[in-house]
């Protein structure tokens, strides 16, 4: 029997919380369609409602063609693809992503990004990671910039770029000495 999250430690904080980061790895011998159940069913969902939420997420999320092979055969983008799926089974209202493009191909950064905009239309706060300053460009309206491990900035993005030492949110990363390399 599985402990569903409203009786585990921290139980009512992930049931409004989705998480992915670049590195979250999928168990190998499970298919994409075994996760999504055993992770409805790990947040509580009621079997319909997971059936539902797992038909729903396979037709968003293009997993169809691979839905019943093993994760361990998956390509780096499609892993991605059903870990974001995983995230949203239990329809979180916030999602937190941790560098969620790592490794990805071109293909499959745009999927991600298209995939966060769609969950700030639905109404999720999303909390997102990165390193790429043009991923955060496209995806966010407010920013906090952290550089050795201190917020340096924090706002809207319009802002926070306005207010940038340099050309927009790369000019916090800019040392002196940075600027006056040729």
């Amino acid at each position: 029997m599985f402990r569903t999250q409203d009786t585990a430690p921290g139980g009512q904080a992930r049931r409004h919380l989705g998480f992915v980061s670049g590195d979250t790895r999928l168990y190998e011998r499970l298919t994409p369609l075994e996760v999504l159940q055993l992770f409805g069913r790990l947040h509580g969902l009621e079997e319909m409602r997971l059936e539902e939420r797992v038909g729903l997420l396979v037709e968003r999320f293009g997993l169809g063609s691979f839905a019943a092979r093993r994760c361990d055969q998956l390509s780096t983008g499609q892993s991605q693809r059903v870990n974001l799926a995983r995230a949203l089974v239990h329809d979180p209202s916030l999602l937190v992503l941790d560098e969620p493009t790592n490794a990805l191909d071109v293909a499959s950064q745009r999927f991600v990004l298209e995939t966060v905009e769609r969950a700030r239309a639905e109404g999720r706060a999303v909390l997102f990671a990165s390193h790429i300053l043009g991923e955060i460009e496209r995806v966010a309206d407010r920013v906090v910039v952290l550089k050795a491990g201190r917020v340096v900035a924090d706002g809207p993005l319009d802002e926070v770029e306005a207010a940038s030492p340099g050309q927009g949110l790369g000019g916090y990363f800019l040392d002196d000495e940075d600027e006056a390399a040729p």
